[in-house]
């Protein structure tokens, strides 16, 4: 009989081992661990998706990701070049992925560009400004949870199941309560 992991989450790829990384590296956060295996993972890389290479260039936003979503603020290269298009695409392909996987908690990667939750670098590296990631700001304005990676520090790996899951009733749960209320 087939193992059925009791939930699914969205995540970065290169936290569950895959090289998608600008610099062709990865993280073994979610890789080969036993503990994981009530976890369904649907990887995504928006960098990837958005066709740019591995390895690559590292991006910037010039602005919040919001900014850049509205089209006041762009996503470019090291060298200049502009991104801004095809990851506003990228992240859109790996949305509409966690959409068909029913994914609603979601794990990214902190620091990246895209996937960040309040550490993407913004602006000139000089200033040291740091927000969301386009993809990350496209999750949150859609209702999924998003967790970074850093914020799993204190759960064990044997407890991920049961956290993700709990997170999952929790939504749930939310869900219901303002259906009953609109209905109300």
């Amino acid at each position: 009989m087939t193992h059925r992991p009791s939930v699914t989450i969205g995540v970065s790829a290169c936290l569950i081992g895959c090289p998608v990384r600008y610099d062709g590296g990865s993280f073994g956060v979610f890789a080969e661990n036993p503990a994981v295996r009530d976890v369904a993972f649907v990887p995504v890389c928006p960098e990837c998706m958005a066709g740019l290479t591995v390895p690559r260039r590292p991006i910037r936003l010039t602005g919040t990701a919001e900014h850049v979503l509205k089209g006041e603020a762009r996503v470019i290269d090291d060298r200049g070049t502009d991104v801004t298009e095809a990851l506003i695409a990228g992240a859109r392909a790996c949305q509409a992925a966690f959409e068909r996987a029913g994914v609603r908690i979601v794990v990214l990667k902190e620091l990246s560009p895209s996937c960040g939750l309040a550490e993407a670098p913004i602006g000139p590296p000089e200033d040291d400004a740091r927000g969301r990631g386009v993809f990350t700001e496209m999750l949150v304005e859609s209702g999924y949870t998003v967790l970074s990676e850093r914020m799993l520090g204190n759960v064990d790996p044997e407890d991920y199941a049961v956290f993700f899951k709990t997170l999952a009733d929790r939504q749930d749960q939310r869900k219901a309560e303002r259906t009953r209320e609109r209905g109300a």
